[in-house]
């Protein structure tokens, strides 16, 4: 046969009633700060996971700062070098402007003496038709 049905419990008093009312609203706060402690550690958590990648993305970029300088310092050498190589252009380029200029100096000059011994020639080949004009007349 079936066993038989657990006696009813005893009613509870009303001090029983209040004591465990009143542990049910401690248990109750329990499980509400329980709950707001852990959305604090979780939000704590991604906090922190935020900042380790934060970190680790400062590390990988302080890694990268040696190289880095030395690109810098190789591109600063490079563009002195430039700098340089382009003074020298121009330096090169005034000596040639010079040179020009000294050559046309000269091409001026001796077109003067050019024109001038032209000029006494023309003169000369003046005063000898002159001259022999005056023979001619005399004939």
């Amino acid at each position: 046969p079936a066993a038989p049905p657990p006696p009813p419990a005893p009613a509870p008093d009303a001090a029983a009633r209040s004591a465990t009312a009143e542990l049910e609203r401690q248990v109750s706060k329990l499980e509400r700060n329980l709950e707001m402690q852990t959305t604090m550690v979780d939000s704590k958590t991604r906090s922190l996971a935020a900042m380790e990648a934060q970190l680790e993305g400062a590390q990988q970029l302080a890694s990268q700062v040696p190289s880095l300088q030395e690109a810098l310092e190789a591109s600063n050498k490079e563009i002195q070098r430039l700098q340089a190589a382009l003074e020298g252009d121009e330096t090169l380029l005034e000596v040639e402007v010079r040179k020009v200029a000294r050559q046309q100096e000269e091409h001026l000059r001796d077109a003067a003496r050019q024109a001038e011994a032209f000029d006494q020639e023309r003169l000369a080949l003046e005063q000898a038709l002159e001259d022999k004009e005056e023979e001619v007349k005399e004939l």
